[in-house]
């Protein structure tokens, strides 16, 4: 039986939230779009789900320019959700 976390999909969806605000604006081609994709995905029933991730991956992905983001744009933003998420309480 698959145990269901509650709180991972609400991290995930925190963490493409704060990557997004850091893509820079001419990488990030459909910002609405992508903001909806998460928004669809942390009220999801099943967003405990692999294929629910899957989806979100999906539905991000065109909406990114990856030509335009540089190593140091991805940096930026994984440092910036590891720092949001460090301020979460896992008690």
């Amino acid at each position: 039986m698959i145990k269901r976390s509650k709180r991972l999909p609400q991290m995930i969806a925190r963490g493409f939230e704060v990557m997004l605000k850091s893509i820079p604006a001419d990488a990030l081609v459909n910002q609405t779009e992508a903001e909806e994709a998460v928004q669809r995905y942390r009220v999801r029933p099943d967003n405990h789900l692999t294929s629910a991730f899957s989806d979100l991956l999906q539905e991000i992905n065109p909406c990114i320019d990856s030509e335009k983001l540089q190593e140091a744009d991805v940096d930026i933003a994984l440092l910036q959700v590891k720092a949001d998420l460090k301020s979460w309480s896992f008690q």
